[in-house]
């Protein structure tokens, strides 16, 4: 969770949620908890970092693509969801590769990359 003060505003709270499908990209994109973690941690920090299609937002960092929503949840909370990671380019040499036991990964790194992400926010602080 993080807090974005404008002068609009007296504080907003922001907050993410990482969709199973999205766990599962990052598993197929070869990301490690590390690069995850500072990606999301960027989209909570600013939420409107990326450029608008329809409902949802994409933001460009690298070679990767995120695809995210925003959901205003109260007048104090807005939420925001990360539904797809692509790569922009894919890597010949990860051509119909797949990690083995990815399901199992993705549960363990779940946990290392909440704990990741609230220790970035928390350096903003």
């Amino acid at each position: 969770m993080a807090y974005i003060r404008k002068e609009t505003q007296k504080c907003l709270r922001v907050d993410y949620r990482i969709t199973p499908v999205a766990i599962e990209d990052a598993i197929h994109a070869y990301l490690d908890e590390d690069e995850l973690a500072r990606l999301i941690a960027t989209l909570v920090r600013d939420p409107t970092i990326g450029r608008k299609t329809g409902e949802d937002y994409d933001h460009i960092a690298g070679d990767l693509r995120l695809r995210y929503r925003i959901h205003q949840a109260s007048p104090d909370l807005m939420m925001v969801y990360v539904l797809r990671i692509y790569r922009r380019q894919q890597d010949a040499r990860l051509s119909g590769l797949m990690a083995q036991g990815a399901r199992a990964v993705g549960n363990l790194a779940l946990d290392v990359v909440k704990s990741r992400i609230k220790a970035l926010l928390k350096e903003d602080n």
